[in-house]
């Protein structure tokens, strides 16, 4: 039995979390307390400025991208990419039916690939075609090509 620095209640050692360093290796905070700190700083300007870091700098090095690579070529990272995929199709059936119409025009060259062409916002390399009008069929082929960061703007 131990007794928490934070809440003073006296609880099972399974309670608290491992800590080499300490006399009797758990940490003089339960777990319980332990989440309740970790949100409370999660929550702060100050945590959400440093996860934001993090993130960047895990983002950057090679540790990082490689793990991404490795979750997405795995049989989980499929399988779950393939779920999200069948959600947003269920959640927006108009949508994937105007994009794959889309699709299947710029592969029987009907319309011109987005890469081909130049962003109709800022004039750079156009990535993906925006349905400006809406999914609906009538405006399945009235589209502009964007480049990334506009298409996210636009939306």
């Amino acid at each position: 039995m131990k007794t928490c620095n934070s809440c003073k209640k006296t609880k099972d050692f399974n309670e608290f979390g491992k800590l080499a360093k300490s006399d009797d290796g758990h940490s003089p905070t339960c777990k319980q307390c332990r989440r309740i700190v970790q949100a409370r700083y999660r929550a702060s300007a100050k945590g959400k400025e440093n996860r934001h870091l993090y993130q960047i700098e895990y983002r950057s090095n090679g540790n990082g991208r490689g793990a991404t690579m490795r979750y997405q070529q795995s049989e989980r990272g499929k399988e779950t990419h393939r779920k999200s995929v069948y959600a947003d199709i269920a959640r927006n059936p108009e949508k994937a039916r105007a994009r794959k119409a889309v699709t299947t025009a710029v592969y029987r060259n009907k319309i011109p690939a987005a890469s081909s062409l130049n962003c109709s916002v800022c004039g750079k390399g156009a990535k993906h075609y925006h349905h400006h009008k809406g999914y609906d069929r009538e405006f399945w082929f009235d589209v502009v090509p964007v480049c990334v960061s506009c298409h996210v703007s636009v939306k």
